[in-house]
């Protein structure tokens, strides 16, 4: 929600109005090929912006490794013909590893991505992920509980496992 409050020194208003793509239903399915990530929001997605829509992927479940221990970055740079790009932290930066097919509409986005791409195509599928829009986390870590829109909140994450 946008926030507007008064700050504790006179004529201080604390104002951040960075939230845009509110998340309301998230989920993930798999094959044997795929990994299938699926997000509605409570009104139609906006267009592509900075920062826009990005999904994280703990492929290992090792908070040890990754970007705050995210292995994968789903969708943080377009990619042409209905793809988006795939990014995996390496050596300290996110590094593009591949593409993803990738869909939106109204309210909607699906994001497809190869298993063999995620390094997962010879186990079974277990991650933890999380959206983030409008967050802008690279500058600051803390911005996750300040800025845009995460799901879950905060440093939380789901898990999928199947």
């Amino acid at each position: 929600m946008a926030r507007e409050e008064a700050g504790w020194k006179l004529n201080t208003r604390y104002i951040n109005r960075t939230g845009r793509n509110d998340f309301e239903v998230l989920q993930m399915a798999r094959d044997a090929k795929s990994v299938f990530a699926y997000a509605r929001t409570r009104a139609a997605i906006t267009p592509r912006a900075k920062e826009w829509m990005h999904l994280l992927l703990d492929t290992d479940q090792n908070a040890r490794t990754g970007w705050m221990g995210f292995d994968y970055r789903l969708n943080a740079a377009p990619a042409k013909d209905g793809r988006t790009s795939v990014e995996k932290w390496a050596n300290g930066a996110w590094r593009v590893v591949g593409s993803a097919a990738f869909h939106v509409r109204g309210r909607e986005m699906e994001i497809a991505v190869s298993r063999a791409l995620l390094e997962l195509d010879s186990r079974p599928v277990a991650l933890d992920f999380k959206w983030m829009d409008n967050v802008d986390a690279a500058s600051d870590a803390l911005n996750v509980y300040r800025n845009g829109d995460t799901a879950p909140n905060a440093r939380f994450t789901y898990r999928f496992a199947g």
